[in-house]
């Protein structure tokens, strides 16, 4: 099934509001990626991760249970 770009858009907005919903906040999940707390706020200004963030939250051993990479950016 492909998405049109406003699909796409609301779905990253949305994984990534539950992110940082699960995360506690955005200074709890810069804390939990162990990067700087902006790199998140930046994300949450923009309504989408980047491609190094979907990786790391991937990666990461507890988010990675619940977050793919793909999730976060289904355009990867």
């Amino acid at each position: 099934m492909e998405l049109t770009l406003e699909q796409l858009e609301k779905h990253k907005k949305e994984i990534l509001e539950q992110l940082i919903e699960d995360a506690g906040s955005v200074t709890h999940l810069a804390r939990m990626l162990n990067i700087n707390p902006m790199t998140p706020r930046g994300w949450v200004e923009r309504n989408s991760i980047s491609k190094a963030g979907a990786k790391l939250v991937a990666d990461h051993p507890t988010l990675g249970e619940y977050y793919k990479a793909i999730d976060l950016r289904p355009d990867l």
